[in-house]
Formats: C-alpha cells, structure tokens, sequence
C-alpha cells in the first residue's frame, strides 16, 4: 500500500518491519507524507475533527 502512494520499497519495508509501537510509528516522517487525510477517507475512514461536527451538530 505504502508503495502505491509513492514510498520506495526499501522505506516501506523499514516501516513495515519496525520494532517501534504503532503509536510512535504512526508519528513517522514516512507516514505523514504518504497517509493524508483524503487518503484514509477514501479508504472509509472519518477523522476526529468530523466526527466531533456531526456528533455535536
């Protein structure tokens, strides 16, 4: 997937096979540049900031 959205196999394959937590991996410079906001919405996903506009609306 990461390849799809333009990372490199070998960065992929680094953060796929990390020994940090997803926590601090999901922080990381790869990520953050790959995984956009729209991505994760096409993907089905809504994030925090929509979820809190229509569950206070």
């Amino acid at each position: 997937m990461l390849e799809s959205l333009g990372i490199s196999r070998q960065q992929a394959w680094e953060y796929a096979n990390t020994r940090k937590g997803y926590w601090r991996t999901s922080n990381s410079p790869i990520l953050n540049r790959s995984l956009k906001n729209e991505v994760l919405e096409k993907l089905g996903f809504i994030s925090f900031s929509n979820y809190y506009r229509q569950v206070t609306a």
